[in-house]
């Protein structure tokens, strides 16, 4: 099965369908990162690349953790698959590092997380109201050290929609 039809096949899984497809099959969620498939492996706290077996992946405790939403984020090095811890004050990177932003252990894969705290298998799911889902998709950007981003939502004048204006500031780093 190639990647496309492997993410094909996993964003079909969600709610009811996805946990039996975790509980029951024993199937791990993945996440797209820069077009390619990782496993969600919790237990032993990696991303898990698909079909590579060069790199362990990406230890997701080594992330960064934003203290408002829980989600992750760092560098990444999409030719060896793993994450790039920059020098403070580099102002730039080679163009196949680019900087993940990723959904938390809970969202990743709740049912992982409550075995990982000896809970029953539907802890978060139900309690927490967390949706499985066995697809997620990293947000890349080519954001550099030093730089937020902060999106800003206006209505557009001529329709009424709103669009997503991004708008970068540097912390000074």
């Amino acid at each position: 099965m190639d990647n496309k039809e492997l993410f094909e096949s996993y964003k079909a899984l969600k709610g009811r369908d996805a946990f039996e497809a975790r509980t029951k099959q024993g199937m791990l969620p993945i996440i797209e990162i820069a077009g390619y498939p990782f496993y969600v492996d919790v237990r032993i706290g990696f991303l898990r690349p698909k079909d590579d077996f060069s790199t362990m992946g990406i230890e997701i405790g080594r992330m960064t953790v934003d203290p408002e939403t829980r989600n992750l984020s760092d560098f990444y090095d999409k030719q060896l698959k793993e994450l790039v811890f920059p020098d403070e004050g580099q102002t730039s990177f080679p163009p196949n590092v680019v900087r993940l932003g990723i959904p938390n252990y809970y969202v990743l894969d709740p049912v992982g997380m409550a075995r990982r705290h000896g809970k029953d298998d539907d802890a978060y799911y139900i309690q927490d109201g967390i949706r499985q889902k066995m697809y997620h998709k990293a947000t890349v950007t080519r954001r550099l050290p030093g730089q937020k981003i902060r999106a800003d939502v206006k209505p557009k004048p001529e329709s009424g929609q709103k669009k997503v204006i991004i708008k970068r500031k540097s912390r000074g780093i």
